[in-house]
């Protein structure tokens, strides 16, 4: 099967474990990120700070470059996901993939999306409008599922976390 994994840059290397565990199963994956490198955070704080010399229009310059880079990010993610033509697309997470994108995503792929948390999902407000897109929604606590079903989540599943021996 053809298995698009789209994770964050994570110190744990959430995403790498969980491409390497997929291929052991036999299926062919690729990898997409969908939060900035370390190094795209310098650059992008790089820019800013070096853009203008005042402390106060720093913070205004950092989040606009950091808007357009999102934009830029989310535009070539579906791009390169149907260029993959994925069979299934697994999302680690997304705290940033916006409404549109998953939209996106489903209309022109139209494959199951399936998400991963292993975080408190409701710590990120602004997306919450996403969850019911997607077709199985897995999470690492019990204590998620009553939230996630009231917000209109229609397959929840406890997914608990496991080890990379490697």
């Amino acid at each position: 099967m053809r298995i698009l994994l789209i994770g964050p840059h994570f110190t744990g290397r959430w995403t790498e474990s969980s491409h390497t565990a997929l291929q052991a199963l036999g299926h062919r994956v690729h990898n997409l990120y969908y939060d900035q490198s370390p190094k795209e955070f310098r650059a992008i704080r790089l820019m800013s700070m070096t853009a203008v010399w005042s402390q106060p229009r720093r913070g205004s310059i950092h989040s606009r470059l950091y808007k357009r880079w999102l934009s830029v990010k989310h535009r070539n993610l579906t791009r390169l996901a149907r260029d993959f033509s994925p069979q299934l697309i697994i999302v680690l997470k997304g705290e940033t993939i916006p409404l549109n994108v998953l939209k996106g995503l489903r209309c022109h792929l139209k494959v199951p999306i399936v998400t991963w948390w292993v975080d408190d999902p409701f710590r990120f407000p602004d997306i919450v409008e996403t969850f019911s897109l997607y077709d199985r929604f897995f999470i690492f606590d019990r204590d998620y599922v009553p939230q996630l079903k009231a917000a209109g989540v229609r397959r929840v599943t406890f997914l608990p976390c496991a080890c990379d021996p490697e």
